[in-house]
C-alpha cells in the first residue's frame, strides 16, 4: 500500500507488524499517503505483542499517512462487535 503511487479509501492490518521497519520508511510513495489507516490488535496478544501495533502507528503517522489505533483487552483474535468500529470510521 505505501509504494502505490495513488491513496486508497483506507487499509485495516489486524494483529499484524512490519516486518523492515527502515524499508517501510524508505520506500514509501508519497502520492499515498491520503490512505487511510486503522490499526487493530488485542492488547493481550500471545502471538504478535501488541507494541508491534504501536510502532507501526507511530511510523505511519511519522510518514504523514491518517491513522488510528485502537487497542482491544482480548488476545490474537478480532470479536465481531469491530465491525461497528469499522463502520463508524469507514462511513
Amino acid at each position: 500500500m505505501i509504494r502505490q503511487p495513488f491513496s486508497l479509501g483506507g487499509i485495516i492490518p489486524v494483529a499484524g507488524f512490519i516486518r523492515d521497519k527502515n524499508h517501510f520508511a524508505r520506500n514509501h510513495n508519497i502520492n499515498s499517503k491520503d490512505t487511510f489507516v486503522l490499526l487493530i490488535h488485542g492488547e493481550n496478544d500471545n502471538i504478535i505483542n501488541c507494541k508491534e501495533s504501536k510502532i507501526a502507528y507511530e511510523l505511519f503517522k511519522k510518514l504523514g499517512f491518517k491513522t488510528r489505533l485502537h487497542l482491544f483487552s482480548i488476545k490474537h483474535k478480532i470479536p465481531i462487535q469491530v465491525k461497528g468500529l469499522i463502520k463508524k470510521i469507514f462511513q
